[in-house]
């Protein structure tokens, strides 16, 4: 409610309650969502709206303006067998995976350099309908290859040194072994299947590319390519394929050295590309906030009272139509950072 009533303070003094506009410029305003848009900045200060993430992804966009291509993508979710911990006790289990991260993340920035030496980085935690916490994590690696400027045979020495999705051998590396095919197998299910209506009838295709396509080599592909590939949801739609065996067509792209530490899934995906397309997508992906909060009914507020008796009844409409699960709002009652960034920027 704090930062609720900041946020309304801050629009009532920057709202003229005595302006008078046409019609006409009613309806220009309207159609250009300027009233919706703005109405929403009172959210500024609340976590996980659409305006508060807006605010991280300007900082994003103003880090790789500054500090230029990001080099590694890599999202961390916590394994499926923490459910029950969770429902028993979700303060103590919202504790152990930050903590979990953040062991991960220290290990990441150590003079090991398991992804290589890391300049800077950014990540973000997203709270989805399980309400289990998923960290997108952006780095930048210094001298790191890119795409289009560097040689294909640099980014494909750089990408293989770090990332694969071999299914390691069972009996050398037993605990791996049990990570990858608890964690990295892909699963089908209803909100990975997407329908197409083709002139051959309905045709489902996954929206992670699974399965993957069978490669000896590491591919890369233009981003054109990439595009064009994806508009027509054809398999071959990524930037790159990793060597790929068939019995590790629904392995997920992982790097071993994070996978021993972190017991949950995780992504690993090289970024750098000169176009700056993948990168951009990227912020936008990792900053996404809640859907349905602009589309509250508000017409049977009454429009005689005060601007600010209005702004409350709105905004407390708002947050009565908001989904939160245990784990998220045991994070913001311990006030666990929703991102962070390396202690040399400072974005102003």
């Amino acid at each position: 409610m704090r930062q609720l009533n900041g946020g309304i303070f801050h629009k009532l003094n920057i709202t003229n309650p005595n302006y008078k506009c046409t019609a006409g410029e009613l309806r220009e305003k309207i159609n250009n969502t300027e009233y919706s848009s703005n109405i929403m900045n009172i959210f500024a200060r609340l976590r996980g709206t659409q305006v508060y993430w807006s605010r991280v992804r300007n900082d994003i966009n103003c880090m790789m303006y500054e500090y230029g291509l990001v080099t590694w993508f890599i999202t961390f979710s916590p394994g499926e067998w923490i459910n029950e911990l969770i429902t028993a006790d979700p303060v103590s289990s919202s504790i152990y995976i930050y903590h979990t991260f953040k062991a991960t993340l220290a290990y990441i920035l150590s003079p090991d350099n398991p992804i290589a030496h890391v300049a800077h980085y950014y990540y973000t935690c997203e709270f989805q309908g399980r309400s289990m916490p998923h960290y997108h994590c952006l780095f930048w690696i210094k001298d790191a290859p890119i795409y289009g400027t560097s040689t294909n045979q640099e980014v494909s020495e750089f990408t293989l040194r770090y990332v694969t999705c071999r299914i390691p051998n069972r009996k050398t590396s037993p605990e791996l072994y049990r990570r990858v095919m608890n964690y990295q197998q892909h699963k089908h299910n209803s909100y990975c299947m997407r329908s197409k209506k083709t002139s051959t009838g309905i045709t489902k295709n996954c929206r992670f590319r699974f399965p993957r396509p069978i490669t000896e080599t590491l591919v890369l592909r233009s981003i054109e390519t990439s595009i064009a590939n994806r508009r027509k949801q054809k398999r071959k739609n990524r930037f790159y394929d990793l060597p790929r065996g068939k019995e590790e067509y629904a392995t997920n792209d992982y790097m071993p050295s994070l996978l021993i530490l972190w017991e949950g899934n995780m992504d690993a995906q090289y970024i750098s590309e000169s176009s700056l397309v993948i990168s951009k997508y990227i912020s936008k992906y990792g900053t996404k906030g809640e859907k349905g909060s602009s589309e509250v009914d508000i017409s049977d507020i009454q429009s005689n009272k005060s601007l600010v008796s209005r702004l409350w009844s709105f905004a407390l409409r708002v947050l009565n139509h908001r989904e939160c699960g245990a784990l998220e709002a045991a994070c913001t009652l311990l006030n666990i950072p929703l991102h962070e960034t390396d202690r040399k920027t400072r974005v102003r």
